[in-house]
């Protein structure tokens, strides 16, 4: 009777191992998609913000493009400050994406440490 209840007990142990592995297995999976996720989430991110360099450097090319033409003092400085906006605002963006990419290397560190400890504790 012992030795059944022994085989039982380890029968019972050995289902709720599979059973945990199958778990964290489905978490992982879980974790993988919503990783793949947030990473796509970065990347449309940083596609908006190349899509408004391009757009600010065919500005600022315009702009210079006109400047080097015969203009009054005046329609000169106007160019001028507005290249100097154009500049600023490109910085800005610049300065957006590499928070951008500073978030998403975050992240994938935070996820790769927990992948390392869970490895760790395997």
């Amino acid at each position: 009777m012992v030795d059944l209840l022994n085989n039982t007990e380890l029968s019972w142990e050995d289902k709720l191992v599979v059973k945990m592995r199958e778990l964290d297995d489905a978490m992982r999976q879980s974790s993988e998609k919503s990783i793949n996720k947030q990473v796509q989430t970065y990347l449309e991110q940083v596609k908006e913000k190349n899509k408004q360099i391009v757009s600010l450097t065919q500005k600022k090319e315009k702009i210079e493009s006109t400047m080097l033409k015969e203009v009054s003092e005046t329609e000169l400085k106007n160019l001028q400050s507005e290249h100097s906006k154009l500049i600023t605002e490109y910085e800005e963006i610049i300065k957006e994406k590499i928070g951008i990419f500073n978030d998403m290397i975050d992240n994938l560190k935070s996820i790769s440490d927990g992948n390392k400890q869970y490895i760790e504790n395997e």
